[in-house]
């Protein structure tokens, strides 16, 4: 049976003991008999023994033998009715064997874990009433609400009955903090689809933005537990788009399909996947969203007059639409600018464009969120006499170089050995002067807003000079 003290620092108390004994030989008493002299001491003794005890406040442990028990069943669509039926006759034999002072209580889950019953000696298991998302294995949580419901008074003990099939979150960090709590958990395996004839979309994958006339591609992740074939239908806002005869092998298939879209808007993409000999037709449909978007009109200004650069020529391969105009011909005003996505200006000479038009390109990004792009070269940035201009404020850089630097503090901590083998020489200085002089030559080359520490160390570690 184990003691605890809540305040063991009390027990020191009991160091006062010598002293005592050490009092009686220098008081009055020692002209007393030995016999007295024993008596009265020991008595001292035990004083400052109850007194030490009484202030540490000791605690008895006792240890119980029952054993709290937290059924977690596994209730989503993966497990079928016989696998279910099959634990609950498990848990039912369990609870049968069980001493008279031991207490079990279920927990079921799917994408959320419930508490179908707290620990109690006699449990109900004729009929499940929790409602959870069987669309989904989380036994990460599930665990979790075990955990947090055992009294820690005993032994806590978890059985888990799954197929382990989980898709959400991972049941090994839960796992590994039961372990840490001295938590038992033990695992009884149920049967699942996925020993039987099944498929199912897994996902649906498609870009969440195209632009017009554009073709993308639409992926359709399906896994299935055997060789098997089936039509896979495609529908774009419910209206059928394409379908297709799938061969389909054990583990994942992808099967790709193209579109293209000419209107813009939000579009929803759906397939449903038909087979034969399919245990469960809920997990067959996939879903994506798609949302189309006009090709970015792009204003591009450069100095060349021979026709598009390399970069208009990449953009345009991109897909944008590129409306190239003549630094004469730039628009004047916010709202003519507000048709583009963006301006790029391509080693364009600032003085060419006029102080209205250099207004309105800052309004245009500081207002409307339009982009602007400058591309350096011989008659651009500084040397473009964009310097002070409503351009040089619309963009995130300056036109010239800053006369004041800020350098930035450095810290170094400088790591001697001072060892019996630093006293070795070489050219008549040992190898502990040269690591000072070496470090004397660092700490000369630091700025005021740098900081240096020296670490010294042989069998163990010294801050000679602490980080300033």
């Amino acid at each position: 049976m184990p003691i605890r003290f809540l305040h063991p620092l009390f027990l020191f108390v009991w160091l006062l003991i010598p002293l005592a004994w050490i009092m009686l030989q220098r008081s009055p008493f020692r002209q007393q008999s030995l016999k007295r002299r024993l008596l009265f001491g020991g008595l001292q003794t035990l004083l400052v023994l109850l007194l030490g005890l009484a202030l540490a406040d000791p605690r008895v442990q006792k240890s119980s033998d029952r054993v709290n028990l937290f059924f977690c069943l596994d209730v989503s669509e993966s497990i079928g009715r016989p696998a279910e039926k099959q634990a609950k006759e498990f848990m039912s034999k369990a609870v049968k064997a069980m001493q008279a002072e031991d207490r079990a209580g279920l927990i079921v889950f799917g994408k959320e874990p419930s508490l179908e019953s707290q620990l109690q000696r006699d449990l109900d298991l004729s009929g499940i009433d929790s409602a959870v998302n069987k669309n989904f294995t989380n036994i990460y949580e599930a665990l979790q609400l075990a955990i947090g419901q055992l009294p820690r008074n005993g032994q806590d003990r978890i059985v888990l009955l799954s197929d382990g099939n989980e898709n959400l979150k991972a049941a090994t960090d839960m796992a590994l903090l039961a372990k840490s709590l001295n938590v038992q958990i033990f695992t009884v395996p149920l049967a699942s689809w996925f020993n039987r004839n099944e498929v199912y979309v897994e996902t649906l994958e498609a870009p969440e933005q195209v632009a017009l006339s554009t073709p993308f591609e639409i992926r359709a992740v399906i896994v299935s537990t055997r060789d098997t074939h089936g039509e896979l239908v495609l529908l774009r806002n419910d209206r059928v788009l394409a379908t297709e005869s799938v061969e389909l092998k054990p583990g994942k298939n992808v099967i790709r399909m193209k579109d293209a879209l000419k209107e813009s808007g939000l579009f929803r993409y759906r397939v449903v996947l038909h087979s034969a000999d399919d245990t469960l037709f809920q997990n067959n449909e996939g879903l994506a969203f798609v949302n189309a978007a006009r090709k970015g009109n792009i204003l591009y200004v450069s100095e060349s007059k021979t026709g598009y650069t390399p970069l208009a020529q990449a953009l345009t391969v991109q897909g944008l639409n590129l409306i190239r105009l003549e630094k004469e011909t730039l628009p004047r005003s916010i709202y003519e600018l507000a048709q583009f996505d963006a301006i790029i200006l391509d080693n364009v000479d600032g003085r060419t464009i006029p102080y209205q038009t250099m207004e309105s390109i800052e309004n245009y990004v500081k207002d409307l969120g339009g982009g602007l792009i400058m591309i350096g070269g011989d008659k651009s940035f500084g040397a473009g006499h964009y310097l002070k201009t409503p351009v040089e404020k619309a963009l995130p850089v300056y036109m010239d170089v800053p006369t004041d630097l800020e350098l930035s503090g450095i810290c170094i901590v400088l790591v001697i050995d001072k060892s019996s083998s630093m006293t070795a020489t070489f050219n008549e200085k040992s190898k502990l002067e040269m690591a000072k002089i070496a470090a004397f030559a660092t700490v000369e080359l630091l700025n005021p807003v740098d900081s240096v520490g020296i670490v010294a160390f042989d069998t163990a570690f010294r801050w000679v000079v602490p980080i300033t």
